[in-house]
């Protein structure tokens, strides 16, 4: 390739680059105008925190349990997991958590051992939710344990109450994984993204700012978006803004659900 068709591609990619930029500036204000008065964490930095920095499972769920904590609701919780609430679930929306616990022992795990859920939630008798985390693909993550697992909820509740079971992960080819119902983490921080101007209302700005961060620590970290986007194109640096487009457009159309 010569230099002069070279220079052609340069400039034809900041044209296209420079397009895309003006989409994504208008999508971050719309977002600052719907998580006012906060702002979209994608212009902050979440990369340089040292709370989901590590790729250390443990560390997503215990932000998990709090994050669950403050959202409470029965209908938002299994909104927030992508779990069909049961019927009835509206005469019990101002129900709290009866049992919201980290790192369960139970009988079965891995072949031959005993093994921890990394989350339980449980509405008294009326709704049971196990969470397992993971940071990676379901095909390259081990969750052979999961089938174990849900054998002893399964045996611990007995036939009266019937447990859902969701693995959050990266992505997944199969929409169960030994009984788990795959949640996607994009799925599951465009639906806490949509939950904070009723959360601000409900429990104030500190909790809403805090599960903001955590969404956006997580698309940072895990969904690999990248921070402060359009700081960095000003500073010429070119990058792919295409997902973070998807993403965002994914996020304000669905404003509306909530």
């Amino acid at each position: 390739m010569d230099w002069g068709t070279a220079q052609l591609l340069i400039e034809a990619a900041r044209g296209l680059l420079l397009v895309e930029s003006e989409r994504l500036e208008d999508l971050l204000r719309r977002s600052d105008e719907c998580l006012a008065p906060l702002s979209d964490p994608l212009d902050t930095d979440f990369g340089l925190h040292r709370w989901l920095e590590s790729a250390r499972e443990e560390s997503y769920s215990d932000w998990l349990e709090w994050i669950v904590r403050q959202v409470e609701r029965p209908d938002l919780v299994f909104r927030l997991f992508g779990i069909r609430p049961p019927d009835d679930v509206s005469e019990w929306l101002g129900l709290a958590p009866e049992m919201l616990q980290r790192e369960v022992p139970v009988a079965m795990g891995e072949e031959g051992r005993a093994g921890r859920l990394d989350l339980i939630v449980r509405y008294r008798d009326r709704a049971s939710i196990v969470i397992e985390v993971k940071l990676t693909r379901t095909d390259v993550a081990a969750t052979k344990k999961q089938k174990g697992y849900k054998s002893s909820v399964e045996a611990e509740v007995g036939p009266g109450l019937k447990p859902s079971f969701v693995l959050l992960a990266l992505d997944s080819e199969e929409p169960f994984v030994e009984g788990f119902e795959v949640r996607r983490w994009r799925d599951f921080c465009l639906a806490l993204r949509r939950m904070i101007p009723g959360l601000r209302r409900r429990k104030g700005v500190v909790p809403a700012c805090m599960a903001l961060a955590f969404a956006g620590a997580v698309e940072q970290n895990v969904l690999e978006l990248p921070s402060q986007p359009l700081k960095k194109i000003k500073a010429g640096r070119l990058i792919d803004l295409a997902e973070s487009i998807s993403y965002l457009e994914e996020f304000l159309n669905g404003m509306g659900e909530l």
